[in-house]
């Protein structure tokens, strides 16, 4: 069975991007607890850097993403731009990543953009999907 490591972005005193008084921690996380339960359905084992809105360092979610000998790696992150002027989903994937997190993250931007987000990964950047 798949082992995932959820990152959700940001947290605690770390707010992240702010627009219109919303904070891009409280969306990652909401968010990312909806993909948790829904992985868990789907019998994936998923392991969590935070449940609750906490500050966690980098150092502490790579550690806990290497204790885990986890399969997968997902951030998740929100940019903060005038919605009326840019919006969409982006899904990447590291840039020496394995053909399979090339596919995993190719499979969660069709996904979102199946959900009605904008498509933004026409650009330059070669690990953008």
């Amino acid at each position: 069975m798949a082992r995932v490591c959820l990152d959700y972005g940001h947290g605690g005193e770390d707010s992240g991007a702010v627009y219109k008084g919303r904070f891009e921690k409280d969306d990652n996380l909401e968010l990312s607890l909806k993909v948790a339960e829904e992985l868990r359905r789907h019998g994936v084992i998923v392991g969590e850097t935070r449940t609750a809105d906490t500050t966690l360092s980098l150092k502490d979610r790579t550690l806990f993403a290497n204790k885990g000998n986890f399969n997968y790696f997902i951030s998740f992150h929100r940019n903060a731009y005038m919605p009326e002027k840019t919006n969409g989903a982006e899904t990447y994937v590291y840039i020496i990543g394995r053909e399979k997190s090339k596919e995993l993250a190719k499979k969660i931007q069709t996904s979102l953009v199946g959900l009605g987000f904008a498509d933004r990964r026409n650009t330059s950047s070669n690990n953008r999907f």
